[in-house]
């Protein structure tokens, strides 16, 4: 007698294997499936759908996990270009519970303005309310390639204040021009003096190559006095790097006109240990004078019982300049183990 015996196999596929959402401009979404099929002769359990990067989205997150024989699940797969440049590239993760299957992996990806170069990647400014208009410009350029040596198409150019979900419109607070340069196009905007005290928030929109161009605005509006820079920034602070304890800020009159410092306080908002402290000085001036700059130096002190961990919090300046009698500066940072040193 001859038994006959059928090998059981689990197997997964999907179609198509790959993705390729083609030519993109700024803040563009675009859709499509794919079909995870079980191609073998055994159910198989779907465990996980993960995507590589928060750009790349799948519906249904978890799909139906069991999935019969010679059946099959779609996915559709949503990806956001975002303000990318170049070619992106993700990749979707298929895995199952069964532990002699491989999990598939799909490859997505988009050409967001690729071959185009945009330098610098924004516009920064700190202006000064009622004093000269600032202008700044970015330019536009091809890369190199054969596939890119033709003209660039650029039209329109509005700027807009960044309200999540707005339609971009002009905006009273910049002018806006965009010119060619032999390798492309200069993109210019012009920070007028009326643009309010404050953060400054916006967007440049362009068409390019028929595609949305979109280059963030950002910087600060000062009234009085100018900060340079606006917090004191410490990142890693660790006893391998003194520096890292100390960080400086610039407090400038924009009217030539001199002031005092009346008082200067801090308060945490975040502190990891007890002993953890801030101290604040102005080490341009002695004894309150009146100066059109002053120097503040702030020193972050890890006391008698040091540990790790986060810190934040702010500083107010109190003054006696006609225009900004008070202004404030933020400060963050988180202590840090010192970094160890290797051999060889």
């Amino acid at each position: 007698m001859v038994w006959a015996s059928q090998t059981l196999i689990a197997q997964l596929s999907v179609s198509p294997q790959a993705i390729d959402f083609g030519e993109r401009g700024h803040n563009e979404t675009a859709s499509d499936s794919i079909l995870i099929t079980n191609s073998g002769t055994v159910s198989l359990t779907i465990s996980e759908v993960k995507a590589s990067c928060g750009c790349l989205q799948a519906e249904p997150p978890s799909p139906s996990n069991l999935i019969p024989a010679g059946s099959s699940v779609e996915v559709r797969l949503t990806m956001s270009s975002f303000r990318a440049m170049g070619l992106v590239e993700k990749h979707l993760e298929i895995a199952t519970v069964e532990e002699d299957v491989r999990p598939l992996r799909v490859p997505v990806s988009m050409r967001v303005f690729e071959g185009l170069q945009l330098n610098p990647q924004e516009f920064k400014f700190e202006g000064v309310v009622g004093q000269a208009p600032m202008t700044h410009s970015v330019d536009l350029t091809r890369a190199q390639v054969k596939k890119y040596l033709g003209p660039i198409a650029t039209t329109g150019g509005v700027v807009m204040a960044s309200t999540p979900g707005s339609v971009p419109s002009p905006s009273a607070h910049f002018s806006v021009k965009v010119s060619d340069i032999p390798s492309g196009k200069r993109l210019e905007v012009t920070l007028l003096p009326t643009h309010p005290e404050g953060r400054i928030l916006a967007n440049f929109y362009a068409r390019v190559d028929g595609k949305q161009l979109q280059v963030p605005i950002a910087g600060e509006m000062f009234r009085g006095i100018k900060l340079m820079p606006t917090e004191f920034n410490f990142s890693r602070v660790a006893g391998d790097n003194p520096g890292s304890f100390v960080k400086e800020s610039v407090l400038v009159s924009t009217d030539s006109r001199a002031f005092r410092l009346l008082s200067i306080a801090s308060r945490f908002t975040q502190r990891p240990f007890d002993s953890c402290s801030i101290q604040i000085e102005d080490t341009s001036v002695k004894g309150g004078a009146s100066a059109t700059q002053h120097l503040l130096r702030a020193t972050i002190l890890a006391g008698d019982k040091p540990g790790l961990g986060s810190f934040s919090g702010r500083v107010v300046v109190k003054t006696d300049h006609p225009e900004k009698p008070e202004v404030t500066l933020s400060f963050f940072g988180f202590f840090a183990e010192p970094k160890k040193l290797t051999k060889g």
